[in-house]
């Protein structure tokens, strides 16, 4: 198991992409960032010059990104622009690649979310079939795009295991796969058993606590924690582990819930 943390969430109002705790999260132990790869697109060449820079010095890699998609790329409704969408992901999983990423998780409920009055079954139609598109380009690459489930304070769809994982299993593509968000889950009071449904199709995890969406530290926090890994390792899971949390105290809380998660896997 490879654990890693989401960067943009420590220190959004002064580094969107999250690359600023790079070298501390090499220091604690972690095996990898997550970066924002939305706001490294958004990047000059100077600007994203540097960002590579800190990520090959280092000593980890960013192998996974999140926060996918700008906000004026729809992808359901009446003005889907298709062509934009995939030139984005074109330039999106070249760049991301360089920087040694296997997954993108696409949560992004903004370019997701079905609009007033609009079918929710055809919304549904036009995700699987332009996720088709998304994996043929991604698999030139060798990255997954791991479908995230949101909850419904955040978006009006797919926002469910099961219905993300419907997602996932009509588009049925092997560069398309699910990924389970454990604060996402609890917020929307999903059974830890629909981690068992997923199966093979699960190719990234992102956790934190449903308290404050904080650091996990100790299985008191959530009776759930201990339920949920085993879930996991009955599905023989063995990828990646993200936190995707927010601190007050990044070093201290980076290092005890690193240390909580590679004992639960030891």
């Amino acid at each position: 198991m490879r654990f890693g943390c989401c960067g943009s969430m420590i220190d959004p109002d002064n580094d969107k992409t999250g690359i600023n705790i790079i070298e501390a999260l090499a220091d604690v132990g972690f095996d990898y960032i997550e970066l924002s790869i939305r706001d490294i697109m958004a990047l000059e060449r100077e600007a994203y010059t540097n960002l590579s820079g800190r990520v090959r010095k280092s000593g980890i890699l960013c192998e996974s990104c999140n926060n996918f998609m700008p906000r004026h790329l729809k992808m359901t409704g009446e003005t889907v622009d298709r062509g934009a969408v995939l030139s984005y992901i074109r330039d999106t999983a070249a760049r991301a690649s360089e920087l040694g990423t296997r997954i993108i998780v696409f949560g992004s409920p903004w370019v997701r979310d079905v609009d007033p009055g609009f079918s929710k079954d055809t919304a549904f139609s036009q995700m699987a079939d332009i996720l088709t598109s998304v994996g043929d380009i991604v698999r030139e690459y060798d990255i997954i795009i791991a479908m995230e489930h949101v909850n419904r304070v955040d978006g009006n769809i797919f926002t469910s295991i099961p219905e993300t994982l419907n997602l996932v299993r009509t588009v049925n593509h092997p560069n398309v796969r699910l990924l389970i968000d454990f604060f996402h889950m609890q917020m929307e009071k999903e059974p830890v058993d629909e981690v068992l449904d997923a199966g093979s199709l699960l190719s990234h995890i992102h956790f934190a606590r449903l308290y404050k969406r904080l650091f996990p530290k100790d299985f008191c926090e959530d009776e759930n924690y201990s339920p949920f890994f085993q879930n996991l390792k009955k599905i023989s899971y063995n990828s990646r582990i993200s936190i995707e949390a927010y601190t007050r105290n990044f070093l201290e809380d980076a290092g005890e819930s690193l240390a909580f998660l590679r004992g639960v896997f030891s």
